[in-house]
């Protein structure tokens, strides 16, 4: 993946803490300096422009609940020299199954789907891109406008953009709902064509519990032998060569819930008691 998003055609200098590709050696001991910041974490500063400050979301058509367990498998090996210090794997963890629900702009929940087997997370990407198709083609006819008696009134009674803000002129639109038709304000015609959808480049977000631990990494391997994403770009953010904070997969955003959405139970395969990192991926440590 390192060479695949890159262009540059001679040898590359890959950055092993951030995976960004450089041309030469000297871009990438510029970026050292940015990458490596203070205390050896990834630091930089760089502050927004006036009036690029504030950041603004809309809500996507559709998004992506779901969540993946594994097994922990023992694995049998020899032991290591007690007067040295060794890492011995003692167990794997095999996936064995997902959950994923789908939630609507409107908050419909579709009917959650629940898959189990050896290839739970293959049979994960293949329904997103099924979904992402259906998806696709419910944008491409986007629904009728609704409005009721109230609506007009308040349509033709409003006096700023409900987009922007600003004061409304002869420019006034109405703005709909894509995906129900409800009748959402009026607005300025150019910010109404701010928020029109792409049924080929909309974003959907694929929020996984644990994307950022287990979860992301499962995926990434899987996308080797995966034909369902075979022509997606892929691009990632991660904190590692095998942890992510966040990765696309053409339309598809894989990201982690914020703090507070996250869910607090632990996952099949991990223990419920604080026993160290190491020992939770089934690596035991001496």
């Amino acid at each position: 993946m390192i060479y695949k998003n890159s262009k540059h055609e001679h040898r590359k200098h890959p950055c092993r803490r951030g995976l960004h590709v450089f041309s030469s050696e000297a871009l990438l001991e510029n970026h050292r300096n940015d990458c490596q910041g203070i205390g050896e974490k990834p630091q930089r500063t760089q502050m927004p422009k006036e009036g690029q400050n504030i950041l603004k979301f809309r809500c996507a058509c559709r998004t992506f609940y779901a969540d993946f367990e594994a097994l922990n498998i023992p694995i049998e090996g020899c032991a290591g020299n007690p007067e040295k210090s060794y890492t011995r794997q003692i167990a794997k963890q095999v996936p064995c199954s997902y959950c994923c629900v789908v939630v609507r702009s409107d908050g419909v929940v579709k009917d959650p789907v629940l898959c189990r087997g050896e290839k739970a997370v293959e049979h994960f990407l293949v329904s997103l891109q099924a979904e992402l198709q259906e998806i696709r083609e419910v944008l491409r006819k986007p629904a009728d406008m609704i409005m009721t008696g109230t609506d007009q009134k308040a349509f033709h009674e409003a006096a700023v953009c409900h987009i922007c803000g600003e004061a409304l002129v002869s420019d006034r639109v109405r703005d709909q709902c894509y995906i129900t038709g409800k009748y959402r304000d009026a607005a300025h015609d150019a910010c109404n064509l701010k928020l029109r959808i792409y049924p080929d480049k909309t974003k959907v977000p694929v929020v996984l519990h644990n994307l950022r631990g287990y979860d992301g990494h499962l995926i990434m391997s899987a996308l080797r032998v995966s034909e369902a994403d075979a022509n997606e770009k892929i691009s990632y953010i991660p904190n590692n060569m095998e942890k992510y904070m966040t990765f696309s997969i053409g339309q598809l955003v894989h990201r982690q819930p914020p703090v507070h959405e996250q869910l607090s139970r632990p996952t099949v395969g991990q223990p419920t008691d604080r026993r160290p990192h190491h020992r939770q991926q089934g690596r035991l440590r001496q």
